[in-house]
């Protein structure tokens, strides 16, 4: 079962990448940012579900607050493979396809479509009742220091 866990950030250098302390510094317009991820995530299913997570949770936290986007008592976000990559350069298309499928497996997130086109396969995701718990602590603890 989940153990919680805090949430790990650190700040890098515009050459590294990764850190074993769990961030990741995304080089913009000349200027570093940090990318926080949930380490109960990161160990039991890798670096890039746990950035996933992290930004699905702050899409859907943000639709929650505008109260917009809610479809079958779910808070939902919207982004393609290609969004996932364009707000976070250093993954793939196939890293977050990679990332979603086990987030998916473990519990964490659901898919669907709440498009208006049929023509539009965009894919939308909100957090399970056990993905919501995960990240809410994960929150709590960050503020509990």
């Amino acid at each position: 079962m989940y153990e919680g866990r805090r949430t790990a950030a650190l700040l890098h250098t515009a050459e590294d990448s990764l850190s074993e302390a769990g961030g990741i510094a995304n080089r913009r317009g000349g200027e570093s940012l940090v990318q926080k991820f949930h380490s109960g995530i990161a160990e039991a299913y890798g670096v890039t579900a746990a950035l996933l997570a992290e930004r699905i949770w702050r899409e859907v936290k943000e639709n929650e607050f505008h109260q917009r986007c809610v479809y079958v008592g779910n808070v939902w976000m919207r982004c393609s493979r290609r969004g996932f990559t364009v707000c976070m350069p250093y993954l793939t298309k196939g890293m977050v396809s990679g990332g979603i499928r086990k987030l998916k497996r473990a519990g964490i997130l659901v898919q669907g479509e709440h498009n208006n086109s049929r023509f539009d396969r965009t894919a939308w995701y909100a957090f399970t009742e056990y993905g919501k718990k995960m990240m809410e602590e994960s929150e709590d603890e960050d503020y509990a220091g």
